[in-house]
């Protein structure tokens, strides 16, 4: 007779060997449950797979509709390569994803159908240990593997920038018009990004009292649902502005009778080359 395995109770083994198994695993378990991502060998595993967990960090990504895409692009692109390894190779859990199963998926990128060049399976790479941070809530620094793993490959993928001398950016500025150098001025002394300043509008130009003599001014660059705007990250940031820079955008955006997506700075960044 086959006696019915009461629920919740660990499978009952049906060898010596199965059953001399069970106990190793159980004193491991015993000795090193204080770690991290270790599980009871005799109870049922209710760890989420890959695929799960892939599926949930995808639905909470914030940020613009691009970076989504390069994140999710690259988490999901990692399990597909997953599943289709052998069971021997193939991580069921994300905790078991280590540098060496990241190092084979760098190789896959580059060497096979994907034919990344190196620098763009590099920044796969972070973004899928972005993912297993995320998952198993582990510090910014923290994950299989880290930036420095990949400083050749990410150092191949950058061109050098043209810096222009002073008096290069002096003839610039003598040859725009008055809209065209404020909106460089804006570029060159703030560090806003191309299209924060495309959805620019008046009210995220900033000054804050904080004491008699002492004006804060910045530029607000934030979320703008209205007009399917997302910020790079999803969050908003301030940056610093000087007084006449400060002045003459408020100027500027009150003598244009123009709506903020059909803005003058849209018009002009549309013709830009960078």
């Amino acid at each position: 007779m086959v006696r019915r395995q009461d629920e919740g109770h660990p499978t009952t083994c049906c060898s010596l060997g199965r059953a001399l198994r069970v106990k190793s695993d159980k004193e491991w378990y015993l000795k090193n449950q204080s770690r991290p991502g270790v599980q009871d060998p005799s109870l049922p595993d209710v760890r989420p797979p890959i695929s799960t967990s892939i599926g949930s960090y995808v639905d909470s990504l914030t940020g613009s509709k691009r970076t989504k895409s390069a994140y999710g692009h690259a988490v999901n692109e990692f399990a597909a390569w997953n599943e289709n390894l052998k069971n021997g190779n193939r991580k069921k859990y994300v905790e078991k994803i280590d540098k060496a199963h990241l190092a084979k998926f760098f190789d896959f990128l580059v060497d096979d159908e994907p034919e990344n060049c190196p620098f763009t399976a590099a920044l796969k790479i972070l973004r899928v240990n972005a993912f297993i941070r995320m998952i198993l809530k582990l510090d910014s620094s923290k994950g299989p593997i880290k930036k420095s793993d990949f400083r050749r490959e990410l150092k191949s993928g950058q061109h050098r920038l043209e810096i222009y001398t002073r008096d290069e950016l002096k003839m610039l500025f003598e040859a725009m018009t008055s809209e065209g150098k404020l909106l460089f001025e804006v570029f060159l002394k703030t560090g806003v990004r191309k299209r924060e300043v495309m959805f620019l509008e008046e009210d995220d130009l900033i000054v804050n009292t904080l004491a008699p003599g002492r004006v804060k001014r910045q530029i607000r660059c934030t979320n703008k649902p209205k007009l399917s705007f997302m910020t790079k990250n999803g969050k908003s940031r301030f940056l610093p502005i000087d007084r006449d820079l400060y002045v003459r955008s408020i100027n500027r955006k009150k003598v244009s009778s123009s709506p903020s997506r059909t803005s003058v700075a849209k018009e002009l960044i549309a013709r830009l080359p960078i």
